[in-house]
């Protein structure tokens, strides 16, 4: 995206991802993760935590959309479901992804 002149930035919300661990490396660096990220910036935040709850919605007023991959319901517990986002956001594009669907394999 970041070579068509959009901006991608990737929050990560709990634990951080485990690309960060496939080689090969340079300069301690995965090689894997910084082509999965090219052009990204990331920012790890904590959506139970006041502060972070408030960049959060910072980012996403400014974005045109949001996906993520959380297990169903995560994001509706936090109070991000999709009620809530469209009711503030209404033009915002909503995306969930996961591996299994919603109801597990």
């Amino acid at each position: 995206m970041r070579r068509h002149e959009s901006s991608s930035v990737r929050s990560i919300c709990g634990r951080n991802t485990d690309a960060r661990t496939i080689g090969p490396f340079v300069g301690g660096k995965s090689l894997y993760f910084s082509a999965l990220n090219y052009g990204k910036e990331s920012i790890a935040l904590d959506l139970r935590r006041d502060g972070d709850r408030a960049i959060f919605d910072e980012l996403v007023g400014s974005a045109d959309v949001l996906v993520e991959n959380f297990r169903p319901g995560v994001l509706e517990r936090l109070g991000y479901g999709w009620a809530v986002l469209h009711a503030r956001w209404p033009a915002l594009v909503y995306a969930t992804v996961s591996g299994f669907g919603h109801t597990g394999p």
